[in-house]
């Protein structure tokens, strides 16, 4: 004989929902009409140091344990007729394929909505994160292989962090193994300080022709320098806009 379910996690379903899809909500935003409008952002950063952000991601955690309350309820009454917690459990799941989708794929979803200087962005930032595919969907867009951010180059982005299957392609597409970003450094300098892989990409620039150029101190303090007015102008126009 079938007990009835226990209609307390029914109720405990609504707001654990709520939860985790305002979360889904404000983080999909960030990766979106935020990263449009301001460039690649450290999602869920300024969330975390909001007052609301720890609650929503407890609200999304406690939702494990509601769900193992459910089947654990439903194995003991043998019973899960209770359509509304179904679809609960379903929106729970729901919610956490949203939160699971890469930032990458926003971006190649939405590709056509990024101004040109947000795309130049992205698209280094992709190099810089080994992020193939958004890369050759922002080559495909149109994006010109050795646009200029304030990092320098795609290839810049990829030295800098030992993506040796990006810097193969991007070489291959063209991009100039000697460029130099605003501090005046090549890629192949860049390598000299990637993260991982520091010997393999040195080689591999340098199999490709690159030489290994820095610039100077002074040319590094006026890159500083007028990076940090740009930034400052951000923030004003950031504030103004509130």
């Amino acid at each position: 004989m079938k007990r009835p379910f226990p209609v307390a996690l029914r109720y405990l379903g609504y707001p654990i929902l709520i939860l985790a899809w305002a979360l889904a909500a404000r983080l999909v935003w960030e990766q979106t009409f935020l990263s449009w409008e301001r460039g690649p952002q450290m999602v869920g950063f300024s969330l975390m140091h909001s007052s609301i952000g720890p609650l929503l991601v407890i609200g999304l955690l406690s939702g494990l344990l509601w769900v193992v309350g459910v089947l654990v309820a439903a194995l003991v009454t043998r019973n899960l007729s209770d359509k509304i917690v179904v679809m609960q459990l379903l929106g729970y799941a729901l919610a956490w394929c949203v939160l699971a989708v890469p930032y990458g794929l926003w971006q190649r979803l939405f590709i056509n909505n990024f101004p040109p200087a947000q795309a130049a962005k992205f698209f280094t930032y992709a190099a810089a994160t080994g992020d193939l595919r958004t890369v050759k969907a922002f080559l495909a867009r149109g994006v010109e292989i050795n646009v200029q951010t304030q990092n320098g180059t795609a290839l810049h982005g990829a030295a800098v962090e030992g993506e040796l299957d990006v810097i193969e392609f991007l070489l291959a597409q063209g991009a100039d193994v000697n460029a130099l970003n605003a501090y005046g450094d090549s890629p192949l300098a860049n390598a000299a300080e990637a993260r991982e892989r520091a010997t393999e990409t040195q080689g591999l620039l340098a199999k490709h022709g690159g030489t290994l150029i820095r610039g100077s101190k002074e040319q590094r303090d006026r890159a500083i320098s007028e990076q940090v007015r740009k930034d400052i102008e951000q923030m004003d126009k950031a504030r103004s806009a509130r």
